[in-house]
């Protein structure tokens, strides 16, 4: 068990860290998973570190006082100190973030939408900006520091001098995680999927929970209920093309790799968004061994499986992934090889955030509908 007390200054922020029970090692976190192909190597595998099973502990937003006269006036305020849970350490936040950097399109796609942009120093990533969020991103100087993989150092995000780093994924070999984001002074800030042992799904509810988390954090709680509203209602469209009562179809989410190929398992962000099309993900039952929700699946099981349908990660190379199917003789004979029945997402949908619910319509017409 470790038991510590951090106090670190940022600009403009004083955060006081108190640590609960953690991991043996002091580390706690690891990169998360899925990585593209060229860089899945950089990671940090799951097994290189240990962590205790996060407990949520933020705290519970409180009301403000209604003021008559002051109709702009926000109806629920933050009520600071907050206490959040990265990876089993609890961060303390006493005041809003000035200087954020997030490491992944899918937190500065939250950001965005939440109107905190000119929060945001810069970001690490590759999906291009939602075009919802366009306008919010180019009224503020967000610099692009680089792409989605590798991990940055805890150099590069020291040389920004932010006081809130929102990550995907942790890195030991270059000296990231969520310790020495403390020790430098940092506000850290995690997707559960970047801590070892975190079993929990990145479903539809764990990214209500990240916006709800973040808008207590930035007092911005009534813009993040706006947002999940909008979230529910995309679903609520996307349900209402899936026929009553249908079979749901067989369905495997192609990531990279010839065989075996990476895929999710439960838990995954694929899985909630096939599920929400109407169908089911093959591997959607079983226990992933990647950041615990994805996994390599060989191809003698996919084709005993027989999938009906089939969701490819496109890394621009979707023309090779059809070619790679109905050329192999092993994978040529699926159902789905047969019809054809093929659609395609980018890497910026299959990990939690708002793409993915966006993506879900994708999925509709790939099964019930227009084929991609």
């Amino acid at each position: 068990m470790k038991t510590a007390t951090r106090l670190f200054l940022a600009p403009a922020l004083a955060v006081l860290l108190i640590a609960g029970c953690g991991d043996d090692d002091g580390d706690g976190n690891t990169a998360a998973a899925p990585s593209p192909p060229a860089a899945a190597a950089a990671t940090t595998a799951a097994g290189e570190t240990t962590a205790a099973t996060p407990t949520a502990v933020a705290a519970t937003p409180t009301a403000a006082a209604a003021t008559p006269t002051a109709a702009a006036e926000p109806e629920h305020r933050t009520q600071y100190p907050v206490t959040v849970d990265v990876c089993g350490v609890d961060v303390t936040f006493d005041a809003a973030p000035t200087r954020v950097i997030v490491q992944e399109s899918n937190a500065l796609d939250i950001l965005l939408a939440l109107g905190l942009g000119d929060r945001v120093v810069g970001y690490f990533g590759d999906a291009p900006v939602l075009p919802q969020n366009e306008a919010e991103f180019e009224a503020n100087d967000i610099e692009r520091f680089g792409g989605s993989w590798p991990i940055p150092s805890l150099e590069a995000l020291l040389d920004a001098n932010p006081d809130f780093v929102w990550s995907y994924g942790y890195d030991e070999s270059v000296g990231n995680t969520v310790d020495s984001q403390l020790d430098a002074g940092l506000g850290p800030y995690a997707f559960t999927e970047a801590c070892a042992g975190d079993t929990r799904a990145q479903d539809f509810e764990r990214v209500y929970e990240y916006i709800r988390e973040i808008s207590e954090i930035f007092d911005v709680q009534d813009r993040g209920a706006e947002l999940i509203a909008e979230l529910e209602g995309v679903l609520a469209a996307a349900a209402d093309r899936v026929p009553e009562g249908a079979e749901p179809p067989r369905v495997f989410l192609m990531d990279f790799g010839s065989g075996p190929i990476f895929t999710a398992a439960r838990g995954a962000a694929p899985t909630a968004m096939i599920e929400a099309a109407g169908g089911r993900n093959i591997y959607g039952d079983t226990q992933g061994d990647r950041a615990n929700v994805w996994m390599n699946a060989t191809l003698e099981d996919i084709v005993a499986k027989d999938p009906e349908a089939i969701i490819i990660v496109d890394y621009g190379d979707r023309d090779a992934r059809i070619q790679l199917l109905e050329d192999s003789p092993v994978l040529s004979g699926m159902q789905a090889v047969v019809d054809q029945r093929y659609g395609s997402i980018i890497y910026g949908d299959v990990i939690p955030g708002l793409r993915m619910f966006y993506a879900v319509e994708t999925v509709v017409d790939v099964l019930w509908g227009e084929r991609q």
